[in-house]
C-alpha cells in the first residue's frame, strides 16, 4: 500500500496516468512520487486537467459496490433523521430555557418588591420606636 503525498492518506488503487500529465501534476518535480485518485483528480483539475478512469468489467464486484451503496444510502437517511429529531429537541430546549429564564427574571423582580417593601416596613418601624422615644424624653 501506498502513502499520498500530498494528504498523506494510504490508498490500494493502482491507477495509470500518461506520463506528460503526471509530471504536470506529481507534486515532486522530475520525480515520479504518489498521489491517491482523489489528490491527483483535485490537482487536475486546478491545472484545467480532467482525468477520466476505466476499468475491465470483470475488475469490480458490482453487487458489492451496489450493497455499499444501499448501505450508504440507509446511514445517511438514519443521520438524517437524527439530525432532524435532534433539530426538533433543540427546540424544545430553547424554549424550554427561554420559560425559566423568563421565570428566574421574574423571582428576581419579585425579591426586589419583597425586599423594598421590607425595607420600607423596618424603616417605618424604626421611624415608630424613634417617636416613641422622642416622647418618652419629653
Amino acid at each position: 500500500m501506498e502513502s499520498c503525498d500530498i494528504c498523506g492518506k494510504e490508498y490500494p488503487e493502482v491507477y495509470h496516468v500518461p506520463d506528460e500529465i503526471w509530471a504536470k501534476i506529481t507534486p515532486k518535480e522530475g520525480e515520479y512520487g504518489t498521489l491517491c485518485i482523489e489528490c491527483a483528480d483535485k490537482k487536475a483539475q486546478t491545472l484545467g486537467i480532467v482525468l477520466y478512469w476505466s476499468a475491465n468489467e470483470d475488475d469490480y464486484d458490482y453487487k458489492e459496490i451496489e450493497r455499499l451503496g444501499k448501505e450508504v444510502r440507509r446511514v445517511l437517511d438514519e443521520k438524517v433523521d437524527l439530525v432532524v429529531m435532534l433539530g426538533k429537541k433543540t427546540g424544545q430546549m430553547e424554549k424550554e430555557i427561554e420559560y425559566w429564564q423568563k421565570r428566574a427574571n421574574k423571582l428576581a423582580d419579585d425579591k426586589i418588591k419583597l425586599r423594598n417593601l421590607l425595607d420600607k416596613e423596618i424603616d417605618k418601624d424604626i421611624e415608630e420606636v424613634l417617636e416613641k422615644m422622642k416622647r418618652k424624653k419629653t
